[in-house]
């Protein structure tokens, strides 16, 4: 399966924009026969929505999505958006876009209230993980914070996903010789979750300023073997065609068992007792 990351600057608060360059990237990506484009966590809005977050979030079946799932008759489409429920409760959501309809939506888990994050001031929490199919692979969505959760990960695991696809508005803080420090633990994460899992995880985070705050990218694609497959620039908006191969989740499986060796029975269900 050939993917494209596609590591943006979102567009605040202008659907028309941010639609024209979502439509770049995707036409892009159709003329490298890439089958998947990801796009970053609130990547049609901006994330920093504040006061606007009503007035920006939209429905699942609103006229904007339906102009997302056009573009998912040539090739699917993961992107990122506030979504507003009949109850005008918003959320943060992915949605994964296939053949012109949406297949799969995640609502983000747990929302950061620390530093400049202000998520639970704005959103409701999503509650369920619920992985979907795509061909060979079982495939899983989460939202920036929910990946450094291990049990959103065991959750998933549990459910047999092998392919693991993270949104992510990450910001730049300090500074090493490597670059950004938070890079190297996101790398650990994203690596060991790959390797530890035997599963591929498509980590996609955003670029770009938005009121003084400034997002890195570093976005990466793991391989069940624990490489990293693909990695794109630091600060820089780009794109980036990987092909991924169920096969390499069968080796791996093969070589190293560990699926073979679970005892979901004795391992108590987060999400049950947390909500």
């Amino acid at each position: 399966m050939k993917i494209a990351l596609a590591q943006i600057e979102p567009i605040f608060s202008n659907w028309d924009k941010s639609i024209e360059k979502h439509k770049e990237f995707i036409y892009r990506a159709i003329d490298e026969k890439a089958e998947l484009i990801v796009f970053p966590e609130m990547s049609l809005s901006g994330y920093r929505l504040k006061d606007l977050t009503h007035e920006l979030s939209m429905k699942i079946n609103s006229d904007k999505m339906k102009s997302v799932m056009k573009l998912s008759m040539q090739i699917d489409i993961v992107v990122g958006f506030p979504e507003i429920d009949d109850n005008s409760r918003c959320y943060i959501t992915q949605a994964y876009c296939s053949k012109g309809e949406i297949l799969q939506t995640h609502r983000k888990i747990f929302l950061p209230i620390n530093g400049m994050f202000e998520d639970s001031k704005d959103f409701m929490p999503g509650k369920t993980l619920t992985p979907f199919n795509v061909d060979k692979f079982k495939m899983g969505m989460l939202i920036c914070r929910d990946m450094w959760h291990e049990e959103a990960i065991v959750s998933f695991v549990k459910k047999d996903v092998n392919c693991l696809i993270v949104a992510s508005n990450i910001p730049l803080r300090n500074i090493n010789r490597d670059g950004p420090a938070i890079d190297s633990f996101i790398e650990r994460t994203v690596v060991g979750y790959a390797e530890k899992n035997s599963i591929f995880v498509i980590y996609v985070n955003r670029v770009g300023f938005e009121e003084g705050v400034c997002f890195y990218g570093g976005s990466m694609v793991a391989s069940p073997s624990g490489e990293i497959i693909a990695k794109l620039p630091f600060l820089e908006e780009s794109i980036v065609f990987i092909d991924i191969d169920h096969k390499e989740i069968e080796r791996k499986i093969r070589s190293f068992p560990l699926h073979y060796d679970r005892r979901d029975h004795i391992v108590l269900d987060a999400f049950k007792e947390n909500f």
